[in-house]
């Protein structure tokens, strides 16, 4: 898959003109090695970029309230020695504006059959903003993650994660003075704040997805498309 992502990536760089000697991609959540199998997915195609020495800087959000890219991803790309630089996730627009972003490149938590993604939330933010800026936006997943049965992404449901997982922050009390530091968890909003909207992923539609990649190779829709047919890389 890495290898699949990272060379149509290139390719389509050039494509559309660019210069791909030296790629700056975004990523979402975490997809490496400590989440999936091997290199990773959406992670591994990052690594593919480093290890053939065309990738400039991997960017890669937070991912709150889990903070999965800044305690996860972060740790990957910096054991891996890839130079990478942490975004909040509001961010992402600030970031397209101001700097040459040449992909977006996320995992998957389930794909419908036409495409429609779901994935860790903030995910949908970042495909939207990346259509406004014109930059590929790349799932990468196994084929275990595609679901043929569903027709659309309506039909994957969304878990509502428990609200105190939003109102809290989890992590090693600063300044660390030792090898083993004191953890703790903290309160950032108000006691008793009432309802929270939390949930753990959501759905990308297809038609601001620009690839599709599997272990079977890469999906692209037809031009002039809204869908995918993903029957090639099953």
């Amino acid at each position: 898959m890495s290898k699949w992502g990272a060379e149509w990536l290139i390719e389509e760089t050039l494509r559309r003109g660019g210069d791909a000697s030296a790629l700056n991609v975004l990523t979402v959540c975490n997809t490496g090695s400590l989440a999936t199998s091997g290199v990773g997915t959406a992670l591994g195609l990052i690594t593919h970029l480093h290890k053939v020495n065309k990738l400039d800087k991997a960017y890669y959000t937070q991912s709150t309230p889990y903070h999965q890219g800044s305690r996860l991803t972060s740790l990957e790309l910096q054991t891996l020695n890839i130079p990478s630089v942490m975004i909040c996730d509001t961010m992402v627009g600030s970031l397209f504006q101001r700097f040459k972003i040449h992909g977006v490149v996320v995992g998957a938590d389930r794909i419908a059959r036409n495409g429609d993604t779901a994935n860790k939330i903030g995910t949908y933010n970042a495909a939207v903003l990346a259509a406004r800026h014109n930059i590929p936006f790349i799932v990468v997943a196994p084929i275990s993650t595609v679901d043929l049965d569903i027709p659309d992404g309506s039909h994957i449901p969304i878990e509502q994660r428990p609200a105190i997982e939003a109102q809290t922050v989890r992590g090693a009390i600063y300044p660390i003075e030792s090898e083993k530091p004191e953890q703790a968890v903290v309160l950032i909003t108000p006691q008793n704040l009432g309802e929270v909207y939390n949930p753990s992923f959501d759905v990308t539609p297809a038609d601001l997805i620009t690839a599709v990649v599997t272990e079977k190779g890469v999906a692209v829709k037809p031009e002039g498309a809204l869908f995918f047919n993903l029957n090639s890389i099953v």
